[in-house]
Order: structure tokens, then sequence, then C-alpha cells
């Protein structure tokens, strides 16, 4: 009875995996692709399809030698399952094409659509820094939500629940913004 017991609080609690047996080649591998992904992302356009499947591709490969990563000693730089999270933001978003959705929102150019894509002014003052992440943030779709406005006018709802699903997965990986 004892022994079931101890049993299922290592099965509940989690035992070292006895299958893991570190490969520190593959591990090197997969590290390079997680630093291939973050590097690809810096010049990610999220509207361009080519963009999409470059970071895609890569995170397939990323996704099959994971586990090598958290495998033997513990390499805190690595964020395997904040990554893992980015490369589902890529898959959706793949498996959602809004290249031509994304090319009409571009090509109008609003108003809205500049204010929204312009890059948040940079702050040495941590208090100034949180201001400005805060306006940020309480206008993550634009001033009064125009984005959404802008979106579903060129392509329609379904196009807006796309790019609301979109940003607001990304927004769960960089976590910038903290949304109830």
């Amino acid at each position: 009875m004892f022994l079931l017991f101890v049993i299922l609080i290592l099965f509940k609690f989690g035992a070292p995996d006895e299958d893991c047996i570190p490969n520190e080649a593959e591990k090197a591998r997969c590290i390079k692709k997680y630093y291939d992904i973050r590097k690809n992302s810096l010049s990610l356009d999220f509207i361009q399809d080519a963009s999409i499947e470059t970071i895609f591709n890569i995170c397939a490969e990323f996704r099959t030698c994971a586990p090598s990563i958290e495998c033997g000693e513990e390499n805190k730089e690595i964020k395997v399952e904040k990554m893992m999270k980015f490369c589902d933001v890529m898959e959706y978003r793949k498996n959602h094409p809004f290249e031509d959705c994304g090319r009409k929102v571009n090509d109008r150019m609003s108003q809205c659509y500049r204010d929204w894509g312009s890059p948040l002014p940079e702050s040495d003052d941590p208090k100034k820094t949180e201001e400005i992440l805060e306006e940020f943030c309480m206008s993550y779709f634009g001033k009064d939500n125009c984005m959404e406005t802008e979106v579903t006018e060129l392509c329609g709802v379904e196009g807006w629940i796309v790019f609301k699903k979109m940003f607001l997965d990304f927004n769960k990986v960089s976590g910038r913004c903290q949304f109830d």
C-alpha cells in the first residue's frame, strides 16, 4: 500500500524522466534553432506569408528537438515553454492566411493604422516606460479600438477574428499587456 502511495506521489509531482539521456549534440542543434527563431522574429513581417513560413519551418524543427534542451543540466537563458507558445502563434498565423487582408490594411494606410503600428517611444526612466506601456495596452487595437473597424471594413468579421486572435496570442508570448 505504501509503495502504491509513493508511486502515485511521484507520478503526480513528477519524477526524473527515466528516458531522458542527455545528447549534447542534439541539445546544441536545438539551441541554435531557438536562437534562429529569435533572430528571425526580430525582422518578422506578420502580414507576409513568406515571413511566417520561414519561422514556422524553424519552429517545426524546434518542436521536435525541444525535449533535448530540457534534458540534463538546465539552461536558464533558454525559455522553451515561451518559445513553444510563440511557435503556436506562428502555427495559427500560418494556418489562417492573412496576407491579402494585411495588404489591404497596409495599402489603405489610415491614420488609425499608422498610429497603431508606430513603435513605442523609448525612455530611460522606468516610471515613464511604465506609463508608455500602460497607454499602449489601453489602446492595444488602436485609439477607440479603431483597428477592429479598419480590419472589419476591409476584410470582414472573419478577418477581424483572425487578426485579433493573432495579436492577443502574440501578447501572451511577449507578456507586455495583462488582459483579463
